[in-house]
């Protein structure tokens, strides 16, 4: 078959556009199995004519990649718009992928207008629907999603680069020196899997731990150091140091295999230890990411996230004194969200004196939250186009958005906030 797979312009952001892993691994396999594939990504530019003359047989839309499978957007007009640009050039099926077909296929395909919606991990799912073709249903599979097995994550090895252009793609670099810019960089996907129940949280890749061999995972960030020349790689694992015998033995390949390169992870702040932050420090592990989203424990409990005040402080502290630059997921806009906790907030933030990042508390579906705000069988009944009761509001507080020019106006100048350091770097 030739296929095509479309990375819509709208998962541009603004300070990053990271690598669309999930779409790599699978094109690498159906190429593998005989197929022909390109990957559009709108993103950078559009193919003018995938195939040349042959048109596509299949058509295969991301709403969401790796790297936005968890904070995935709510609003998918942009995919229905993606779908009607196919359907006025080709008359090949479409097909699309990622979280909202996860979360719900029928309720996707209804809103965009696709023939077909894939549930679950792109290198395993697209391969198994193009295998079943032409006989699959809408929605496929249409029972659970397909997930890869412990074997088939374990086995996974490194996709072939030459379906994007690598060159441009980058994230938020952090350095040892404390600053930070935009870089080239390259995507890691380690470990699948978050055993945490975080009301808030979209688990794509399900609650067990899944991991890869560390040689693979190495062998492709190998790859694309020599060819592509990058240096500043980010993982993705939602929880990095979960398993802490995997990652010291991760960090002692590094330094065998003498690969010179710089990185960022994220994780909680209770599963770290000094002997764990100091190997990673050797291997080059620069910055981490912790989810505290707010030094309120009170807000956080009611997000099924409880955090200790003290081991919150403490692991920022414990981070700095291994050489690891803290860095802060923050959110706002919490249930019983206040002006004093706002400001409370913003006084911790200059405290600790920690590089955030910080968004307005959403409400995705397929997240204990959203059955808690909308009800569990809101989409089935409404579908994707749902009102937002929150709507002006902070979050789901009661706070008014129109209230709070103060607090914006505070983080939207903050050097602290990361993305305002990215930014100013960019400036000079």
């Amino acid at each position: 078959m030739n296929i095509e797979m479309i990375i819509p312009a709208e998962l541009s952001r603004r300070l990053f556009r990271q690598v669309p892993m999930g779409l790599l691994y699978a094109a690498t396999r159906l190429r593998e199995q005989g197929h022909e594939v390109v990957i559009n990504d709108l993103r950078i530019r559009r193919l003018e004519a995938p195939f040349g003359p042959a048109a596509a047989d299949l058509h295969i839309v991301a709403t969401s990649e790796y790297d936005t499978a968890q904070c995935f957007p709510e609003d998918i007009g942009f995919v229905r718009d993606a779908v009607a640009d196919i359907r006025c050039q080709s008359e090949a099926p479409v097909a699309i992928v990622g979280s909202h077909p996860t979360v719900n296929g029928q309720a996707t395909c209804d809103f965009t207008g696709a023939d077909h919606a894939l549930r679950g991990e792109h290198e395993v799912v697209i391969p198994d629907f193009v295998q079943a073709w032409p006989e699959v249903p809408q929605v496929f599979p249409n029972d659970e999603p397909r997930y890869a097995d412990r074997e088939e994550i374990a086995d996974l090895t490194a996709p072939r680069f030459d379906f994007v252009e690598m060159q441009h793609y980058y994230n938020e670099g952090v350095f040892a020196d404390q600053t930070a810019r935009q870089v080239q960089g390259g995507l890691v996907l380690a470990n699948r899997g978050c055993p945490y129940a975080c009301s808030f949280c979209h688990l794509f890749f399900g609650t067990k731990l899944r991991k890869r061999s560390i040689n693979h995972v190495l062998d492709e960030i190998e790859i694309q150091i020599i060819r592509f020349g990058t240096r500043n790689f980010f993982f993705l694992d939602y929880t990095f140091t979960i398993d802490e015998r995997w990652v010291m033995a991760l960090c002692d390949r590094i330094r065998e295999r003498d690969l010179r390169f710089e990185w960022v992870c994220q994780t909680r702040t209770d599963r770290i230890s000094r002997e764990m932050l100091v190997a990673m420090r050797a291997a080059g592990c620069v910055a981490m990411w912790f989810g505290i989203e707010t030094p309120d424990a009170a807000l956080r409990d009611g997000l099924r996230k409880p955090l200790v005040d003290d081991e919150v402080t403490k692991s920022i502290l414990l981070a700095r004194d291994c050489g690891i630059i803290p860095l802060a997921f923050l959110m706002v806009g919490f249930r019983n969200e206040s002006e004093n906790s706002l400001r409370a907030l913003n006084d911790w933030i200059s405290r600790t004196g920690v590089y955030y990042g910080l968004a307005p508390l959403s409400v995705r579906p397929g997240t204990p939250l959203f059955d808690e705000v909308y009800g569990a069988d809101y989409i089935e009944r409404h579908g994707w186009n749902f009102d937002d009761p929150y709507a002006g509001r902070l979050g789901i507080s009661a706070l008014e958005m129109s209230e709070l020019d103060w607090f914006f106006d505070h983080h939207r100048q903050n050097p602290l906030r990361l993305s305002n350091a990215v930014q100013l770097a960019r400036m000079n």
